[in-house]
């Protein structure tokens, strides 16, 4: 695509992963990419992710399996997982990349961002835990604060819902290694709408786990959150900020001690990781 297609509200700025750089499109304005600084944050972010995802997908067993990044933004991390599919190390290849986004200005920045690169299929919507429609607050001055709106009217417009396991059924997916969550506080609701394929291929799931979305946007408890996703999953695991290790999470009382970090010290930001205990 061309930037005559976007008009004068987008601006294009290269974007390096790893070495490769990317012609990344977004609206101007937007704080959470229309620095210099800001793009760097996102860079080295994204590199954190690749390096903390490519063993966990690689590592799979199965010969090939599909990514599926919900809430992709304008592609950011659709582009490391798409690097994790052409890396040449042994393991489990991406046979294909599924990033949904229900933003309609990221979404059409996101095609464009993630248009040459192979195997990506891009679909414009929200996920939940049943498929309707939500009210959406689209933030065009800070794209990733972009958020539904669980008790609106829909004078907002309102944007289409899905269940995660309806898509994966439609797309035929034969097999799901990878699940990226970031959607500013519903995570629990995908999760919800996505039991039959989480139980059926065992994904690992890297979800943004965030206690003020949790609280203002999503109506929903970060502790009892936590509670349920050790209940489910029986071991999630914290991904430390500084050098991407994994760091196990085994019981509530551990949970109390991530919580009172995530809370005090992280900004409400953490990611954490997971996969059903075999």
């Amino acid at each position: 695509m061309q930037d005559e297609d976007f008009g004068e509200g987008f601006e294009r700025q290269d974007f390096l992963l790893l070495g490769r750089s990317y012609p990344l499109v977004f609206q101007k304005g937007d704080a959470y990419l229309s620095s210099q600084g800001a793009l760097d944050t996102r860079a080295q972010e994204a590199e954190n992710f690749y390096k903390t995802c490519h063993p966990l997908i690689r590592d799979l067993g199965a010969d090939s399996t599909a990514c599926i990044d919900v809430g992709a933004n304008v592609g950011i991390t659709t582009i490391a997982l798409s690097q994790i599919s052409s890396s040449s190390a042994p393991g489990t290849s991406i046979s294909s990349i599924v990033a949904i986004e229900p933003g309609p200005t990221s979404f059409k920045c996101l095609k464009s961002n993630v248009h040459d690169l192979p195997n990506v299929t891009t679909i414009n919507c929200a996920l939940g835990s049943r498929a309707g429609r939500l009210g959406f607050v689209n933030a065009e001055n800070n794209s990733s604060a972009s958020h539904l709106i669980l008790d609106d009217n829909l004078e907002t417009g309102g944007c289409l819902v899905s269940r995660l396991d309806h898509i994966v059924d439609s797309l035929s997916l034969p097999h799901v290694g990878f699940i990226k969550i970031d959607v500013e506080g519903y995570e629990r609701n995908v999760l919800l709408g996505a039991v039959h394929t989480i139980e059926k291929f065992n994904p690992w799931i890297y979800l943004e786990f965030n206690s003020w979305t949790q609280i203002a946007y999503g109506g929903v408890n970060p502790k009892d959150f936590l509670y349920y996703l050790l209940d489910w999953f029986g071991v999630i695991h914290r991904v430390n900020k500084s050098t991407g290790a994994l760091e196990p999470i085994l019981s509530k009382q551990s949970a109390i001690g991530f919580l009172h970090s995530n809370l005090v010290y992280n900004g409400c930001f953490d990611d954490l990781v997971m996969q059903l205990r075999e």
